[in-house]
């Protein structure tokens, strides 16, 4: 039954792509919500969603004034970092999202091995 995809000569269709990069991408906020949320309480979970959601409006005010006060050439963070601090600003805005995407791989690691035991 759990034969290689190579070895039978099949190829994921654009539909079970999406999905797959859906689950990649979505997945371990869905999954993890409700057991925070359970380890929390409904109202500090629903307190702690809230508090999250206005932080996550506030910084993404303040990104939007900085590109529009620095001006349209500003496509990503790292460029953002650039213009506003120099090379070390750029370096440290890199550093910020490598550490961020390797703690997510981490996290949800942790929350598979979780799950299995």
């Amino acid at each position: 039954m759990t034969e290689n995809l190579t070895e039978t000569g099949k190829d994921a269709s654009v539909l079970q792509t999406y999905f797959n990069l859906f689950k990649c991408f979505i997945g371990i906020g869905i999954l993890a919500t409700p057991s925070a949320i359970k380890q929390v309480g409904v109202i500090g979970g629903a307190m702690g969603i809230l508090i999250c959601g206005i932080i996550n409006m506030y910084t993404m005010k303040l990104q939007i004034l900085c590109k529009e006060k620095l001006g349209n050439h500003i496509t990503s963070y790292s460029e953002l970092g650039f213009a506003v601090f120099g090379h070390k600003g750029k370096a440290f805005i890199d550093f910020c999202i490598l550490i961020s995407q390797f703690g997510f791989c981490i996290a949800y690691l942790i929350f598979i091995g979780n799950q299995v035991d």
